[in-house]
């Protein structure tokens, strides 16, 4: 009569750890003689135990000391020793005066994606969420697998500029002229920069300085968009 065998510690949940196999050989007949391990390590005796690092499929053989051998073979498919993924879209890439939206997506071929973990420390469960940003920054995020394995993405906003830019108009004569007056407008953004000038007439110039000339009093409104 062949020994019976039983092997433990297969784990019914994922793990991100090395797992411990306890193998246990018994024989109401002759005894148990000997233990073979997967690796072909032979222990005397009905007891042991194997580690057991990624999975797969793991054969023991217990052996009698009549020669009778049962071997039973363990399928390994809970350990998952691998970091999620994580991708985040949203980042400007052009200059905005909006707040911008990022959305977060983890992903994870083994166990499976178990949480996200925002800038702000709220945790969101599942594969996917959103944050807004409002200014410029380093914002973290992080994904957690269900084996405990996880990864941080740090994500470098630099395109929100929400202050306005400065003008200035110089050339407003101070004392009474009978010519025209030549009014030099300079505008100035340390953040996204001068795009253009509107001229009271309504024109249009592109860059971060201009030139109108006035041929009567009057208020001139100069505009500067950045």
């Amino acid at each position: 009569t062949n020994p019976t065998i039983s092997v433990t510690g297969n784990p019914t949940s994922w793990t991100k750890n090395n797992v411990t196999l306890t193998v246990t050989g018994a024989d109401s007949g002759s005894g148990v003689k000997q233990i073979t391990k997967p690796d072909g390590t032979v222990v005397t005796g009905s007891s042991t135990t194997y580690t057991v690092s990624a999975n797969g499929n793991y054969t023991f053989k217990v052996l009698d000391n009549a020669g009778n051998e049962v071997s039973q073979t363990v399928n390994v498919t809970k350990i998952d020793k691998t970091n999620p993924t994580v991708t985040v879209s949203g980042n400007p890439t052009s200059w905005t005066k909006n707040n911008a939206t990022l959305t977060i997506t983890g992903a994870d071929s083994q166990s499976g994606v178990k949480q996200i973990t925002k800038p702000d420390g709220t945790v969101v469960t599942g594969t996917s969420t959103t944050y807004a940003v409002s200014a410029n920054g380093n914002y973290v995020f992080k994904v957690l697998d269900n084996a405990g394995n996880e990864v941080s993405q740090t994500v470098s906003v630099t395109k929100i500029d929400k202050t306005n830019p400065t003008v200035t108009v110089t050339g407003n004569p101070t004392s009474w002229t009978n010519g025209n007056a030549t009014l030099t407008i300079t505008g100035a953004d340390s953040q996204s920069g001068v795009k253009q000038i509107t001229k009271p007439d309504g024109t249009v110039v592109t860059g971060s300085s201009t030139t109108y000339t006035v041929t009567a009093n009057g208020n001139y409104v100069f505009k500067v968009l950045d």
